[in-house]
């Protein structure tokens, strides 16, 4: 039942009604954000990196330019060089529009403090009825209380005047002091008193305006006039931060060059058919047409909304609606992007139930509400035509595998044919549309967040329908996340070893060691003006920390280092060898990120050159290191959880990730949109990758696995048990390759290694070797094979904080390690890094999951957070 209400014909000119509308309010924002930009020419473009993305909103001074919503960045540059083009932020492949949301509420926040009657359009448009307000102000003016002078109608316009002054000027001409007639019929005199109405409220509406602006730092354009439909046409004459009257009498001039198309309501196919029937184009047109032949032509209630739109007339009232009817997200996939096969499907429903849960739950927070229906909305492929199909079913819990699934479902049930003959994988009609929304909002009572355990409750119990009765059997809760999600990876250190140099580094050095042990090179990490430190400064920290390493990837190839910073910065270097030394030089400016990079691969082909791939929480980017500033990162793919590692094949076709959801993700490259299996098995995060050979690839868990896979295909092929839960992994093979290789898994436990030999195809046998566990007083920051079967671990001294490096020799006829202390590495890395110390390690309790067996605890912990939230 639509919740539109409407107001009598008697009063079809009393109202006063306006359209607020934010002016170029996107690119307000990105101002407001950065305020170096502001005033400059901007554009805010999507997230697509093709041709410099697509453009979503353009300011005044780009528009002068002659730069336009419908281009491209690269295409704006044209026009305009010293455009800005600042980026919606993306999460999970699709652009976040939370930021504009978040200062749509802002805005909406003001407004409602004059007027109860708001109605939100969208983000940037809302309607208010502000007719009691004007009458309150007429009654003031009566009384001597308030004098409308010309100050109060600055940046006012009104349709078919020059000025506001004639407009004016001529309402005076139609009164007398006393405020009694000198001219005209009874009707048209009432028209006056109503745009007298529209007149007052024009000096409102700049109230309104002048504390948008003061409050938020926004401004803003507005439409007055007797009813919403014109109210929003007449918004749009003056911009921006002006306002126009719409004057009765200025209706029919107005409609005389107004195509039909462009009233709300006639626009799209029903547009088309009254143009085409009535052989009309402006809606000066439509006035000739009786009632009774529009509702002959169309239907009743149409054909008598478009006579009555004919003559400016519309009787839907501003209905209050603050909050949102439905939540929803949605992406197209276009061309080769369709998406052809199940596990492809899942992950998008999945980023999109992700989305929705997450601005469900902030919802529930805010507005204590529930939604009881979702919809799924889909585009498939037949033939040469897509067809559109849209499906509702119960949203039963705000659950994100619960709506991934339910959506699939739905799919599923109204799609003739889902999978091709013979495949259980791929699809028989490509996918180029995913839509879900929430909506049917209930409220959920007085007590904030007591529709939380509502929510929950399909999670504590079940009720199975048997034939004697119904059976309440209580289930047990799935495992529930504890809350901290990972920030173990910020830390101050790195060790890798590769067939030129082997990399340590310490908080923000770092030294490169020839293979003889010795120290070649160093670089120091200097600072520069980042958001993290920024954001510091702002929060009142004056003492930022120093840059310190996260994690660092040497391509040997093309000689560059990637140093990930915990300043959120991406940092690259070129690695300079002449007459037998080494040097470095910065390669372009630092790249900011949105989080710090924890984990990143490059790429090895010569063709793919200075391509990285890094990971930061939940996304993992495309960073071309030789290239512009503007076109060095690129997002390629996401995870649900946080992203643990990611491997490259051989071949570099594949991208392999693994997060903390147990889950390893193998996605086609360059195509990064197809999914081309997952490997599925173990029971906890999945900590590291690494390839054995083109068709074998190793992870190990916190479930005490590792598993060989053949990747390609999703199948496990042998699971080897270890003794501790594992978090990292280095492989190298034997001298003799036949023999198969060795890896070096760092355990949970933080002074131990195992070591396992794995055997090659098709045995792929895993044998453990031995343990290494050093005094209780160490902590194993990290641990490396070199190509030579070197083993060097990074060890901290837990009483003294220091850092030392410690070096195992493979003894082949022994198959095992034995320690050397007077290796030259080591004995270069106690005099290079006298002293180092780190004061914090890695916490890896942050990757297991917790299981929550009393939900009261779960639900208590819940309200104390909405709470705190509701107390800021």
């Amino acid at each position: 039942m639509s919740s539109k209400t409407n107001i009598n014909i008697k009063n079809k000119f009393d109202r006063v009604v306006v359209l607020v509308d934010m002016d170029c309010f996107y690119c307000q924002v990105e101002e407001k954000r950065n305020p170096e930009i502001k005033g400059k020419p901007i554009a805010v473009v999507q997230y697509n990196p093709w041709q410099g993305g697509g453009i979503i909103a353009v300011n005044y001074p780009a528009r002068a330019k002659g730069v336009t919503r419908h281009m491209r960045g690269d295409e704006a540059k044209q026009h305009c060089p010293e455009i800005e083009l600042p980026q919606v932020p993306n999460v999970r492949g699709k652009a976040d529009l939370t930021r504009y949301r978040d200062a749509g509420k802002e805005v909406a926040d003001v407004l409602k403090s004059f007027t109860p009657l708001l109605e939100r359009a969208s983000i940037d448009e809302a309607y208010l009825d502000i007719t009691e307000r004007v009458l309150s102000r007429i009654r003031d003016m009566n009384e001597g209380r308030f004098q409308l002078l010309p100050d109060k109608l600055a940046n006012t316009f009104a349709v078919g005047y020059d000025s506001i002054g004639d407009f004016v000027k001529k309402l005076s001409n139609t009164f007398d002091s006393n405020g009694t007639s000198e001219q005209g019929t009874p009707e048209q005199l009432e028209y006056k008193k109503s745009d007298i109405k529209l007149l007052v409220g024009a000096s409102i509406v700049n109230e309104i305006r002048s504390a948008v602006k003061e409050k938020t730092g926004y401004e803003c354009s507005a439409g007055v006039a007797h009813n919403k439909i014109l109210a929003k046409l007449t918004a749009g004459f003056h911009k921006p931060n002006k306002q126009t009257i719409l004057p009765i009498d200025s209706i029919a001039k107005l409609y005389e060059t107004l195509p039909v198309k462009k009233v709300k309501g006639l626009g799209g196919k029903l547009g088309d058919q009254v143009c085409e029937l009535l052989k009309i184009k402006f809606m000066s047109e439509l006035v000739q047409f009786p009632e009774s032949l529009l509702q002959q032509h169309f239907d009743e209630r149409l054909g008598s909304w478009m006579y009555l739109m004919a003559r400016g007339i519309d009787l839907e009232a501003v209905t209050a609606k603050f909050h949102s009817k439905s939540i929803g997200c949605c992406k197209r996939f276009p061309g080769k992007n369709a998406i052809t096969g199940l596990a492809t499907l899942q992950h998008w429903l999945n980023e999109l139930a992700t989305e929705i849960v997450e601005r469900l739950e902030k919802d529930l927070d805010e507005n204590n509400r529930t939604a009881k229906q979702m919809t799924v909305s889909y585009s498939q492929q037949f033939g040469d035509t897509d067809v559109a199909s849209t499906r509702s079913v119960p949203l039963v819990l705000y659950d994100t595998e619960r709506i991934a699934s339910d959506a699939l479902e739905a799919i599923k049930r109204n799609t003739e044919r889902f999978f091709k003959a013979g495949s259980t994988t791929a699809l028989h009609n490509a996918i180029k549309f995913l839509g879900i929304s929430a909506g049917k909002f209930e409220p959920n009572g007085a007590t904030k967040g007591a529709g939380i355990k509502e929510m929950f409750q399909s999670c504590s119990s079940k009720t199975i329908n048997t034939n004697v009765g119904v059976l309440e059997e209580p289930v047990i809760v799935p495992r529930l996340r504890a809350g901290a999600i990972l920030r173990y990876f910020l830390e101050m250190y790195d060790l890798k070893t590769y067939s030129k140099f082997t990399l340590v580094g310490i908080k923000d050095r770092i030294v490169l060691f020839s293979p003889k042990g010795s120290p070649v090179h160093e670089i120091v990490l200097k600072e520069f003006s980042s958001p993290a430190n920024e954001e510091a400064s702002k929060n009142g920290n004056p003492s930022v920390p120093l840059p310190h390493v996260v994690t660092f990837e040497y391509c040997e190839n093309s000689n560059l280092l990637a140093v990930s910073v915990g300043d959120k910065s991406l940092r690259c270097f070129s690695i300079l060898e002449k007459d037998g030394t080494v040097s470095s030089e910065p390669v372009g400016e630092p790249i900011t990120t949105t989080k710090t990079i924890v984990c990143m691969k490059f790429t090895q082909a010569p063709k793919h050159d200075g391509l990285l791939f890094g990971c930061d929480k939940g996304d993992c980017y495309e960073f071309n290191m030789r290239a512009e500033a503007s076109e060095r990162s690129k997002w390629i793919l996401g995870h649900m959880s946080q992203i643990l590692d990611v491997a490259i094949s051989p071949d570099e076709r594949y991208i392999v990730t693994c997060d903390r959801d147990e889950k390893i993700k193998v996605t086609s490259y360059p195509d990064c949109h197809n999914i081309e299996c997952y490997c599925l098995g173990h029971l906890e995060y999945v900590g590291a990758l690494a390839f054995l050979s083109p068709t074998r690839l190793l992870s190990v868990s916190g479930d005490k696995t590792l598993r060989v896979w053949q990747y390609i295909e999703g199948k496990e092929i042998v699971s080897h048990q270890l003794q501790e839960p594992a978090v990292h992994v280095s492989v190298r093979p034997m001298a003799d390759e036949s023999s198969g290789s060795i890896c070096v898994v760092k355990s949970f436990v933080e002074n131990k290694l195992e070591l396992v030999h794995i055997a090659n195809e098709p045995t792929n046998a895993c044998t453990a070797m031995e343990v290494l566990e050093l005094d209780a007083n160490a902590t194993i920051l990290n641990a490396t094979l070199s190509a030579s079967l070197e083993l060097y671990l990074l060890v901290l001294a837990k009483e003294s904080k220091t850092v030392e490096l410690l070096v195992y020799e493979f003894i082949e006829k022994d198959k095992r390690f034995q320690v050397r202390t007077e290796h030259s590495l080591r004995l270069s890395f106690l005099k290079t890094f006298e002293g180092a110390t780190i004061e914090q390690v890695r916490n890896y309790s942050t990757l297991f999951k917790n299981s929550v067996d009393n939900l009261s605890d779960y639900f208590e912990r819940k309200k104390q957070k909405i709470g705190k939230k509701g107390s800021e």
